[in-house]
């Protein structure tokens, strides 16, 4: 559980119009050339050619934006393997820029200098997804999947009740990020409306998903202690509330 709000709350200070500086990602190209700041901050293993050639045709329709990446431990490798195919989709190598890890004191604040978060579709972002999130950062991210590492994106839009950035094929994932970064005052309302929803829905509320957690064990207990009285199986699967 990722209690944001009892530790990182100072973070609700920053919204559209109180962002960290761009040189505070300590990125290893400029950056306030930028003409819009894409940015995944999932680890590397995560990128696959489908959805790094989708990051390619966003980036070829907004002129002059960049991708910015997190150059996690013994990463070398990939971002140099990831500059040598940017050409390939008529981006140059300076179009993708490494930020240097920090320390998590500090790297929320930096990310709220981003525009937007391009989330990875062989799995999702989780904590970094959060992170995102909790920096009030608008976030695209692929729904529709079954397996617990693909559907992290889809829950926390659910959790925040908020699915501007939902997307179900990659088709739709490239033209929300179109969207949303060619129309600012859709961003803005976006970026906003996210900030509010940090602090009022279920996501990042840990009393109400304790509560929950807590209901389901009790929930798992009584019906073993019913199922061995009367002999029959029964599902723990939306069961009465008490009132929580």
């Amino acid at each position: 559980m990722n209690d944001y709000a009892q530790i990182r709350g100072g973070l609700l200070d920053y919204n559209y119009n109180h962002r960290m500086p761009r040189d505070k990602l300590m990125a290893d190209v400029p950056l306030n050339d930028a003409t819009f700041l894409f940015a995944t901050l999932s680890n590397f293993q995560k990128i696959c050619p489908n959805i790094f050639h989708t990051w390619m045709n966003i980036l070829n329709r907004i002129p002059g934006s960049k991708m910015v990446m997190i150059a996690y431990e013994g990463s070398t490798e990939a971002i140099n393997n990831l500059r040598a195919y940017s050409p390939m989709f008529g981006k140059q190598a300076d179009s993708l820029a490494y930020a240097k890890q920090q320390p998590w004191i500090y790297h929320l604040k930096s990310k709220t200098a981003l525009d937007m978060i391009l989330d990875t579709r062989l799995k999702n972002g989780h904590t970094t997804g959060l992170d995102g999130l909790w920096a009030g950062v608008p976030t695209v991210t692929l729904g529709g999947m079954t397996e617990m590492g693909k559907r992290c994106g889809e829950s926390f839009a659910a959790g925040l009740d908020l699915y501007n950035g939902l997307a179900y094929s990659l088709k739709e994932y490239e033209d929300i990020a179109i969207e949303y970064a060619r129309n600012p005052d859709k961003l803005k309302t976006w970026r906003n409306t996210l900030g509010r929803k940090r602090v009022t829905e279920s996501l990042f509320d840990s009393k109400y998903q304790t509560n929950n957690l807590e209901r389901m064990f009790e929930s798992i207990w009584e019906i073993k202690h019913i199922s061995e009285r009367n002999g029959r199986t029964y599902n723990v699967v939306n069961l009465p509330s008490r009132g929580m």
